[in-house]
């Protein structure tokens, strides 16, 4: 449990981190797309770790963890986003992340409720 509070909140930091310096870069500079990575990573694994503990159903656990594949794929194979369609843009990319993120969290926060209102 702990180890994935501390991923949610490195996660969480590049976040703000991310909001603080964009009024100083423009698009997608290094920094946001580094901090970017960081975020959803920490955020993923951090989900990932609470919904293995909350005993959340085994194809959610698959589907976070397969989003934290592909975004080490991502995030290894150079010059993926070439922003020449839409599979390759980055902002498409970033937009799926966070549905991604937000259903995992959503479904976490769902099975916390129900522990505690059987508890």
């Amino acid at each position: 449990m702990m180890a994935g509070a501390v991923m949610f909140a490195v996660g969480l930091g590049a976040m703000i981190v991310i909001g603080i310096l964009s009024p100083f870069t423009e698009g997608y500079s290094s920094p946001h797309i580094e901090l970017a990575y960081i975020a959803f990573i920490g955020i993923c694994a951090g989900t990932a770790c609470h919904l293995v503990a909350a005993r959340a159903t085994p194809a959610l656990i698959v589907v976070q963890c397969g989003v934290l594949l592909v975004l080490v794929y991502l995030y290894v194979v150079p010059d993926f986003f070439t922003n020449d369609r839409l599979l390759t843009s980055l902002a498409c990319w970033e937009w799926i992340l966070c549905v991604v993120c937000g259903v995992g969290l959503w479904v976490l926060a769902k099975m916390i409720e129900r522990h505690w209102k059987n508890s």
